[in-house]
C-alpha cells in the first residue's frame, strides 16, 4: 500500500489512542485505578474480566508491526523530521504500556501479546528519535508527565480516606519506573525518576570499578585484539548514566558488543528487579533485538574480572 504524509497522520493518532486506552485499561484492571479517572474509559469498559481482555485482544491484533516499520522507513528516507515528532510523541505511552505488560504478562495471554508489541515500538521510537530527532529516548513530553503524576496523586488521596481492602494507593508505586512526586510540578520535570529511566538496584555497586575494568580489559584475538571493552571515548558520567537506565546508545560506536552485551545480561540478571525491561530498553539503545543481545558469548576469564566488580553476578 502506497503512504501518503496524511494517511500516515491519520494512522499514527488511531495508534495514539489505541495505546493510551489499552494503558489505562491495564491500570485500572490491575492496579485498582477506578475507571472514572481516565475519561476514554468511562461507560466504555466491559466490566466482566473476560469481555475486557476479548476486547483488548481485538485491540492488539489491529496493530500491523510491520506496516508501521514501513512508516518508519518512509520516515527515514524522506528525513520528515515533523513527521518523526508526530510519531515520537507515542513514546511514554509506548514506555509505560511496556512496563505494565511486563509486570503483568502472568495474568493474561493477552499481555503477553501486548508486551511484545511494546518491544516492537520500543525499537521504532528509539531508532527515530535518536536518529532522525537527536534526542534522548527519556526527554518526555512534561505536559503528559504531569498529568498522569496528577491523576495517580488524586487516586493515592482519595484512597487514603476509604476503608477498602486496598488501603492506600499502592499500584503505581511498585513500579521501578515510577514518576517521582512532584512538589512543583514543572519545576522538577528534569529531576523525575521517570523521565530519566532509572532503574533502582538490588544491591549497591561501585560504578567507577566495573568502568575502570571494562577499560583496562583488553580483547588478545581476532580484528579487536588490543582494544578494550569500552573505548576511552566514553566518559564516566555516560557509563554511569548507562548503567542505571539501560540506555547504552552513547556507548555504542564505542565498545566492544559482545563484550557489552556480555556485561549487560549478568548484571541485569542479578542487580536490576526488572530484567527483561531493562535488556529490551539496552538492546533497543544498540541497535539490536533481545534475543540477540542475550546470544554473547561467555568468555570466563572476562566474566571472573567482572564479578570481581559485580560479586552478585552468576555464570556456568
Amino acid at each position: 500500500m502506497e503512504l501518503s504524509r496524511s494517511a500516515i497522520i491519520t494512522e499514527i493518532k488511531q495508534l495514539e489512542m489505541a495505546l493510551e486506552y489499552f494503558r489505562d485499561a491495564l491500570m485500572t484492571t490491575f492496579l485498582f485505578i477506578p475507571v472514572d479517572s481516565f475519561f476514554e474509559l468511562k461507560g466504555n469498559l466491559p466490566m466482566a474480566y473476560d469481555d475486557r481482555m476479548a476486547l483488548l485482544e481485538h485491540m492488539l491484533v489491529q496493530i500491523d508491526i510491520e506496516h508501521l516499520k514501513g512508516i518508519q522507513r518512509f520516515i527515514v528516507d524522506s528525513k520528515d523530521k515533523e513527521l518523526a515528532e508526530t510519531f515520537c510523541n507515542l513514546d511514554l505511552k509506548v514506555w509505560q504500556l511496556m512496563i505494565l505488560s511486563y509486570r503483568y504478562a502472568d495474568k493474561h495471554d493477552v499481555i503477553v501479546c501486548s508486551s511484545k508489541i511494546a518491544d516492537e515500538l520500543i525499537q521504532i521510537l528509539f531508532s527515530l528519535k535518536q536518529d532522525i530527532l537527536g534526542k534522548d529516548f527519556f526527554d518526555f513530553d512534561a505536559y503528559e508527565v504531569v498529568q498522569m503524576t496528577e491523576i495517580l496523586s488524586l487516586v493515592s488521596e482519595k484512597n487514603e480516606q476509604t476503608d477498602t481492602e486496598y488501603g492506600k494507593y499502592v499500584g503505581w508505586d511498585k513500579l521501578e519506573s515510577a514518576v517521582d512526586k512532584f512538589s512543583k510540578k514543572y519545576s522538577i520535570i528534569k529531576d523525575a525518576t521517570f523521565i530519566r529511566g532509572k532503574f533502582s538496584l538490588k544491591s549497591p555497586v561501585q560504578i567507577e570499578k566495573i568502568y575502570e575494568y571494562l577499560l583496562e580489559y583488553k580483547i588478545n584475538f581476532g580484528k579487536y585484539r588490543g582494544k578494550s571493552v569500552v573505548y576511552p571515548e566514553v566518559s564516566f558520567e555516560d557509563f554511569s548514566f548507562a548503567v542505571y537506565s539501560g540506555d547504552y546508545s552513547k556507548l555504542r560506536e564505542y565498545c566492544i558488543l559482545d563484550k557489552l552485551f556480555c556485561f549487560i545480561c549478568l548484571f541485569s540478571a542479578s542487580y536490576i528487579s526488572d530484567t527483561k525491561v531493562y535488556r529490551v530498553i539496552a538492546a533497543a539503545s544498540l541497535h539490536t533485538k533481545l534475543k540477540n543481545l542475550q546470544s554473547y558469548n561467555l568468555n570466563r576469564d572476562y566474566a571472573e574480572g567482572l564479578k570481581k566488580c559485580i560479586p552478585l553476578i552468576r555464570f556456568n
